[in-house]
């Protein structure tokens, strides 16, 4: 009986140190990853205020006297890796750091400038896209142009945001945290994981962070075999205020090198 009470107390201590870990790392997390879209979203603005009253043509004609503006916005604001004005069609009309800009780009089928043409969606987080100008990784926070006489579209404003970055960061928080760190988009689009995995980052419907939103959809912790890289994981979850993204922080069980001594119940 003693030997049952000691290993029972002993999963117990085990499983709430895990707990408070998983939830320390959440906290740390929801406040770089508010950080990252709140310095966006200012950059957004910014780029809005020095584009009002300005027509395409008027962009086009003087682009370097508006790249130099979105520069001044970019190098004040470490979190953001470029800045961008489209117009209607999806062409660059100005950017923080390509001069000039590609006559012949045109982004129209991106998700963030598709999403921004169907409706106004505010400020939208795209998925992570490879770049068409250079060679790496990103994904995109957009918001409309202001709109036109009559109402009409009149392009986006997108910010690009390094996932290399985040994750970075999210390896610098797992030395004594957690073992996983991730930000993903409420439909299952990973912007950034870690540990990263080569295959395409995105859940499928059925996945336990899907089920586990579903039912739980601000906050939750859930016990799952991931489907990136086949590792069990307690994972935590919350959503970040005012964005379709979540912040996570796992660990694996005791008997799979983690933190804790059996698995919770699965979602």
């Amino acid at each position: 009986m003693l030997l049952a009470y000691a290993t029972w107390a002993n999963y117990n201590i085990i499983d709430n140190r895990g707990s408070e870990r998983i939830e320390r790392g959440l906290d740390v997390l929801q406040e770089h990853a508010l950080k990252v879209f709140q310095t966006v979203e200012h950059a957004m603005a910014e780029a809005n205020e020095v584009l009002r009253g300005a027509s395409d043509e008027g962009i086009r004609s003087n682009e370097t006297f508006y790249s130099e503006r979105f520069k001044r916005i970019h190098n004040g604001l470490p979190q953001i890796q470029s800045i961008w004005a489209f117009d209607a069609d999806g062409r660059p009309l100005a950017s923080s750091t390509v001069l000039p800009v590609p006559p012949n780009l045109v982004n129209a089928d991106r998700d963030y400038f598709r999403a921004q043409v169907e409706q106004d969606h505010g400020t939208y987080v795209g998925e992570v896209l490879r770049s068409r100008v250079g060679d790496f990784r990103f994904f995109v926070v957009s918001v409309r142009r202001p709109v036109r006489e009559g109402g009409r579209f009149n392009g986006v404003i997108a910010v690009t945001v390094l996932p290399e970055e985040v994750r970075t960061f999210y390896q610098r928080l797992a030395l004594g945290v957690a073992d996983f760190f991730g930000l993903i988009r409420a439909d299952g689009v990973f912007l950034a994981r870690y540990p990263s995995v080569s295959r395409p980052e995105r859940l499928t419907p059925t996945s336990g962070f899907m089920r586990a939103t579903a039912a739980q959809p601000e906050a939750g912790v859930y016990t799952t075999t991931a489907e990136l890289d086949g590792v069990e994981r307690r994972i935590g979850y919350r959503r970040l205020p005012g964005y379709p993204v979540y912040v996570q922080s796992g660990s694996r069980p005791a008997q799979s090198g983690g933190s804790f001594s059996q698995p919770c119940r699965r979602i």
